[in-house]
Parts: C-alpha cells; sequence; structure tokens
C-alpha cells in the first residue's frame, strides 16, 4: 500500500507540474475525445491490439507519458501528429524555432530518475544543495532548433525512418546511405539515454559499403565522451566486425 501511495503521489505531482507548465507556455490541453493512435510502424500491432480504445483516466493536461513503451530501452511513444502539431505551434509562437529549453526539458524526461526526480526529491523534499556538478554547465548550454528542420527530423527521421530506409529527400535527392565511402568513426555510449547504443549501432552498420570504426564507452551521453582516460573511471569496447547484433 505504501508504494502505491508513494506511485499516485508521484503522479499527481507530475500531472500538477505538467498543468503548471502547459498554462504557463499557452499549451492546448488536449482533449480526450480529439486523442487517436496512430500506427507508423506495423511492430504497433504486437503491442496494442488494433481495436484497443483510448481510456480516459484525467483530462487538462498539455502532454502525458504512455501507456506505451518499448520494452528494450523504456523510451515511452508519445510523439504523435497530435503533438507535433503542438510543438509547430509553440515554435512559430517562439519566432521559428524551438526553445532551448523545451529541448533540455524533452531529454531530461527520457531519463527522468536521475534528472528530474532526484532533483525534486533531493533539493525540493529534502532541502539539500545540488552537489557541484560540472557536467550541469554542459547540459546548460542549450539549442534551439529551426522550425522546418527540426518538423522534418521527427516526421521522417523519427517517425517514419526514412533515412535508413533510404527514403529521405532533401533538396529533390534521396539520400543513399550505401554511396558513402568514406571511413566514418561512430562514438556510443553504454547508459546514453538521447542516443541509445543500439540505435548507434544500427545507424553504423547502416552504412554497409564505407570503413566504419565504432567505439563503445562506459558512461552516458556526456560522460562516456568527455571523461579522459587519465582518470581510469571507464572503459571502452571495439569490434570491427560489427556484427548483426551487438
Amino acid at each position: 500500500m505504501r508504494k502505491l501511495l508513494v506511485a499516485a503521489a508521484a503522479i499527481a505531482g507530475m500531472a500538477g507540474i505538467v498543468s503548471a507548465l502547459a498554462a504557463e507556455q499557452g499549451v492546448t490541453p488536449v482533449k480526450i475525445e480529439e486523442a487517436r493512435i496512430d500506427r507508423w510502424d506495423p511492430a504497433m500491432d504486437a503491442i496494442v491490439p488494433q481495436d484497443w480504445k483510448i481510456e480516459k483516466l484525467a483530462e487538462g493536461f498539455g502532454w502525458a507519458e504512455g501507456p506505451i513503451w518499448v520494452k528494450k530501452g523504456g523510451y515511452l511513444l508519445f510523439t504523435d501528429e497530435h503533438w507535433l502539431a503542438e510543438v509547430e505551434r509553440q515554435m512559430e509562437a517562439a519566432g521559428g524555432v524551438l526553445p532551448g529549453g523545451a529541448m533540455a526539458d524533452t531529454f531530461n524526461a527520457l531519463r527522468a530518475n536521475d534528472l528530474i526526480w532526484s532533483f525534486f526529491v533531493s533539493n525540493y523534499l529534502m532541502g539539500k544543495d545540488p552537489p557541484a556538478f560540472d557536467l550541469l554547465f554542459w547540459n546548460a548550454d542549450q539549442t534551439r532548433m529551426p522550425r522546418k528542420l527540426h518538423l522534418d527530423y521527427l516526421r521522417s527521421m523519427y517517425g517514419k525512418n526514412a533515412l535508413s530506409k533510404g527514403e529521405f529527400e532533401i533538396g529533390g535527392v534521396r539520400a543513399d546511405l550505401s554511396k558513402v565511402k568514406i571511413p566514418l568513426y561512430f562514438q556510443a555510449s553504454r547508459e546514453d539515454h538521447i542516443a541509445p547504443m543500439n540505435s548507434v549501432y544500427r545507424s553504423a552498420r547502416a552504412f554497409r559499403n564505407a570503413y566504419v570504426t565504432l567505439t563503445l564507452a562506459g558512461s552516458g551521453h556526456i560522460a562516456g565522451v568527455v571523461n579522459p582516460p587519465s582518470a581510469k573511471k571507464y572503459q571502452h569496447w571495439i569490434n570491427p566486425a560489427l556484427p548483426p547484433a551487438p
């Protein structure tokens, strides 16, 4: 029962935070009767039945997580066309760019236990000062994404996976990864929540006619890159053969 109460309190807290942020940023709440499931990948049918209906538990929030996720990696699938339309509206209101804070919030949500809730518990609930952490300065260097670039990326590459399928066009030219023959270097990090190591591995294998080198480092998205060997804190792995399974 204690776990259930804690979980309920956490969900209620997040709902309140999201609702407040939505109101502050002028996000239009999603009405349940407008919600739908967009099936971009046939594999979705193995997770969610065709006759599955959206069950309304609450309303009035700008966005919410779930309820569907990918078991390998645990990434939630909450980017549908309805939400992309809302993101586009926000970018137009911001002058044609996605504010850097919105991008940072999205990345933090992908690793919420470490990047959101740990601060909520330690700093807000327990009143502790955040420890000095040099990598947070890296996180503070935010990026504003141009509207057209960001939407095309989300729809074409994230939603439709067009680049790896050979269906992505830019300037009227179809991008063909098999024609890339220059040496390429890929770096993945074992605990990376932004560029998961399995995704980077598949990307490296997609350039089948290029000389590809892939290095898998320990730690996450930033620490897996910037820590020098002299620290003797992390490790790395290589496999020039790049077999089908990492």
